[in-house]
């Protein structure tokens, strides 16, 4: 465990090179808003390089990285693209183009909320954003309006401009 600590701090340290705008999710998750470095670095393809170089060259990983306006679709695009690979949603998808995915990639729904939204007939986006926000809050509680607007595609838990799920 103190290993993996050690691995994923000197990771983060890597990425702070790149923006001050990160904030770790999870044991394995962080979200970075590079915005602000692009031009910088010479674009988005262009620090993208640089720094799966560096993380590969300095701690030994290779992140799969989403790139999405936000953190849920930054993850979806992890989850339904390469596992080691650059995926990415450049803009908002359309309600209709995330109605097939599984409302397992929402991030809020947990073990519990998935065996309820099942015996309500709900398993994907599309089902889910049927409903009515003021049914998923009864049902849910503030989770439900959170689900509502999951989605949607929209998700404004943590840093809101261009992220990078590694």
């Amino acid at each position: 465990l103190q290993a993996y600590t050690t691995r994923r701090a000197d990771a983060i340290d890597v990425m702070l090179r790149y923006t001050p705008q990160l904030q770790p999710l999870g044991n394995d998750q962080v979200f970075l808003d590079v915005t602000g470095s692009l031009r910088m670095c010479g674009g988005l393809d262009a620090l993208l390089e640089r720094l799966r170089a560096d993380l590969v060259e300095e701690i030994g990983i290779l992140p799969a990285v989403g790139i999405a306006p936000n953190p849920l679709l930054a993850r979806i695009a992890n989850a339904v693209g390469s596992p080691m690979g650059i995926n990415h949603l450049p803009c908002q998808p359309t309600r209709e183009g995330l109605a097939n995915l599984p409302v397992e990639l929402l991030w809020v729904v947990e073990t519990r909320h998935r065996e309820r939204l099942r015996q309500m007939g709900v398993s994907t986006f599309g089902q889910l954003s049927c409903l009515a926000s003021y049914l998923l809050v009864q049902e849910f509680g503030p989770i439900g309006k959170t689900m509502f607007e999951a989605c949607r595609g929209r998700d404004e838990t943590v840093l809101p401009l261009s992220l990078i799920h590694i």
